[in-house]
């Protein structure tokens, strides 16, 4: 939609980082302001602004997130590896995250959103910053959910 139309306001909404106006929101049957953590199970999000820590490396990010989701250590090994490989960041693996291109840590939040294998992803602007090769590893991450 164009800018201003409200996508970020209604990514916010069913993230349960904004409370709703009026009526309410569901992610699978979840309210979001009611049980926002059991919507959350649900969904990954792909903020506008990178949830990247500068002191730690793609890899890192990812072994957390997945450490966090519950994942035991091979299986986050593997699930890491493959979307290195996928998302085309495996030369920047073990690469601090302040040392990446804008484009190269909208990947890593790409891959962030994509860890867990959720059933819905909320992406908000997530190919800003990529060129054309990367932007279309991106999407095709996207459409093959990380598979």
């Amino acid at each position: 939609g164009p800018n201003g139309a409200g996508k970020s306001s209604a990514i916010g909404m069913l993230t349960g980082q904004l409370a709703p106006t009026a009526g309410h929101a569901t992610v699978k049957g979840h309210d979001v302001t009611q049980d926002t953590w059991a919507a959350a199970r649900h969904f990954g999000y792909c903020p506008q602004s990178d949830p990247v820590w500068d002191h730690l490396t793609c890899r890192e990010h990812l072994r957390l997130y997945l450490a966090l989701g519950g994942e035991c250590r091979a299986a986050s090994s593997r699930r890491t590896d493959h979307l290195l490989k996928v998302l085309q960041l495996q030369e920047y693996a073990d690469a601090g995250c302040k040392t990446l291109s804008g484009g190269t840590r909208r990947k890593l939040s790409l891959a962030l959103a994509l860890a867990a294998q959720p059933p819905v992803l909320f992406l908000d602007e997530p190919s800003t910053g990529m060129d054309v090769l990367s932007r279309r590893a991106a999407w095709g991450a996207v459409k093959g959910k990380g598979q």
